[in-house]
């Protein structure tokens, strides 16, 4: 069952109450941990390595969520306050091309895969976007 208000989906799994919502800054931690659980995880499927990524100290979208950057927001899926899955929109900078985004990050731990979570951080995303 899935439940939108006007900042937050709530998505009913098999198990777990997911809330789907854009990150706040402070929660920039959460997003790096994913981001490298993601890469270490799956490294064929993105196209920054674990080791890039973990040698940088601050990673772009750390700095967007930190400063709560409208334009380029990360999504997370959280049950019990615990982060369970990402999704972002990268915007485009140039004047013409900023009427489109770009959907980046994608994850959802192997513990919600299978219910619907991936499915509903995209929508999520398309909708602000």
């Amino acid at each position: 069952m899935i439940v939108q208000t006007q900042s937050a989906t709530a998505l009913q799994t098999m198990q777990l109450d997911v809330t789907v919502r854009r990150m706040q800054p402070g929660e920039e931690g959460l997003y790096r941990a994913m981001r490298l659980q993601a890469l270490q995880r799956n490294p064929s499927l993105f196209g920054s390595t674990y080791a890039e990524t973990f040698a940088t100290p601050v990673l772009p979208f750390e700095t967007f969520i930190a400063r709560g950057d409208e334009e380029n927001p990360m999504f997370g899926a959280f049950t019990r306050g615990e982060l369970g899955g990402m999704c972002g929109l990268h915007r485009e900078t140039r004047e013409r091309g900023r009427h489109r985004a770009e959907l980046v990050h994608m994850y959802v731990a192997p513990w919600l895969q299978g219910q619907g979570v991936g499915g509903e951080l995209v929508a999520t995303a398309v909708r602000y976007g």
